[in-house]
């Protein structure tokens, strides 16, 4: 049995290096394909692996039978080299991929219908995303209808989610709706939600400001001719270098009408901030700004928003009357549920040097306001029984306000919360847990959040790591002001 299988073994490398020897000195060709005027001489029988020949073999096409095939590919980024790098790998010879040639590797796989090796390109750049070159993917993959493009463009908005606060000056080079999405999602990494605010203006003022201008046609750096947006105004400025596309200006770029992107404009601060939870300064600075631009949409947004806040603050301090909150008492009703309507608390932190937390030790951000407390983060790390390594433990602090220092206080020892952590991974999904308790709590948290053999997906490309944190307190109706939520 041993032989046998040294024998096929044998017989299946004499194949392999007979197909690399065919390929590379063209010997026993019965088919020539030219690529953009390079011509490839091959075989049919080895091209039946890849689906664009074996249906062009199998049809009644007029090429299916001719000795030269001429391969027309309108798109720029299907070169004669990326074809060539492609076809060799059905031929059992090595192909690197490199940032320098993975989008016309891609392009060529997506022509000739490759979907396994349009994954591997994509998980390639979603190995190498940052942020020197995640806008230009991020444009590419909205702008190229590839396959696998759905898995690049989600491995973009995950880093975006991640680094937007480090790319605030190359936001406004993506499309309105990449922004919509963008900024609607609770993992966007900011530290408040003024900085969100200010986030989405530096994005948009760009593209306003060029908005107005009648030419929307002029040629971006090193391409010629005044149609290079082709008819969705998106796709032939993708083929230039990264950092060609991150050194040009906005007026480079495609661009939306002025009413559609004042639009998306009102309608992204509209939906996608929670001014209930501005500071009184914040939010004069914010309504100023949205003044100056006339924004009448968002600027009522910002009024409902201070109504909202007076509710909360009114809420609260009817219910910090009561010296405590406990757990109904049987035969009770149950407490009104969570007020959806006054929206969920956000705000972000980061530990900067993850990897230096020592094993017992332990991290705790600034303090920010909400609702009448301080709320602030601690990150722990300490063994565990049942537990590998020193897990990373997250945990959620709080404590009444200051009256000298905030402008109101909530005096009750418990609160009935739901807390959600988050932490998005330059490459991987989100990591969320989410508690609900009523008891007595100083904590709410997990000690196992991360573990040390997950961490590096975590990390951003800073070796940090960035968490948010949403949280919605649940009001009782009980006398005593008790209001509680089951363990989640």
């Amino acid at each position: 049995m041993d032989g046998a299988a040294t024998t096929i073994s044998g017989a299946i490398s004499t194949t392999a290096n007979a197909l690399r020897d065919a390929f590379v000195e063209g010997r026993f060709s019965d088919i020539t394909v030219d690529v953009k005027n390079t011509k490839f001489r091959l075989h049919r029988v080895v091209l039946w692996q890849i689906p664009y020949f074996r249906s062009l073999f199998q049809g009644n096409w007029k090429d299916s039978d001719q000795d030269l095939l001429r391969l027309d590919a309108a798109d720029p980024l299907v070169t004669a080299e990326a074809f060539q790098a492609v076809v060799r790998t059905v031929y059992h010879l090595p192909m690197a991929l490199t940032l320098q040639n993975v989008l016309s590797i891609h392009a060529a796989g997506s022509f000739l219908q490759m979907e396994e090796l349009c994954v591997k390109c994509v998980d390639f750049i979603s190995d190498h995303l940052s942020v020197d070159n995640v806008v230009s993917f991020t444009l590419i993959a909205d702008a190229y209808e590839y396959m696998a493009r759905k898995r690049l463009a989600e491995a973009c908005k995950r880093f975006l989610l991640v680094h937007a606060t480090d790319l605030r000056d190359q936001l406004s080079k993506l499309t309105v709706a990449s922004l919509r999405d963008l900024f609607a999602s609770d993992s966007l990494w900011v530290p408040s939600e003024y900085d969100r605010f200010t986030l989405i203006m530096d994005a948009f003022a760009p593209k306003l400001e060029a908005a107005g201008k009648k030419s929307r046609a002029k040629a971006a750096p090193g391409v010629a001719g005044g149609d290079q947006w082709g008819p969705d105004g998106a796709w032939r400025w993708a083929s230039l270098p990264h950092a060609q596309i991150l050194s040009a200006g906005y007026d480079d770029f495609p661009r939306e009408s002025e009413d559609s992107v004042r639009r998306a404009l009102e309608s992204i601060l509209a939906t996608s901030l929670h001014f209930e939870y501005l500071s009184l300064e914040d939010g004069r600075a914010a309504c100023a700004r949205c003044a100056e631009l006339k924004m009448c949409g968002a600027m009522e947004a910002l009024l409902v928003g201070r109504f909202k806040a007076e509710a909360l603050q009114a809420t609260i301090q009817s219910q910090g009357a009561a010296a405590a909150v406990r757990a109904p008492a049987q035969g009770e009703d149950p407490p009104q549920p969570f007020d959806k309507d006054l929206g969920t608390f956000r705000f972000g932190v980061e530990l900067a040097d993850a990897k230096g937390l020592r094993p017992d030790g332990y991290w705790a951000s600034g303090r920010v306001f909400f609702g009448g407390s301080e709320w602030w983060l601690v990150v722990q790390r300490r063994q565990r029984k049942n537990y590998t390594g020193h897990p990373y433990g997250v945990f959620l602090y709080r404590e009444s306000a200051d009256t000298e220092r905030r402008l109101y206080s909530d005096r009750r020892s418990q609160l009935a919360v739901e807390v959600e952590f988050l932490c998005a991974g330059r490459r991987h999904p989100d990591k969320r847990r989410k508690f609900r308790n009523w008891d007595y709590c100083a904590d709410w948290g997990f000690w196992q959040f991360l573990v040390e053999d997950e961490l590096d997906m975590y990390l951003t490309a800073k070796d940090s790591l960035r968490f948010g944190v949403l949280v919605r307190l649940a009001f009782g109706s009980s006398p005593s002001g008790a209001g509680y939520a089951q363990d989640g």
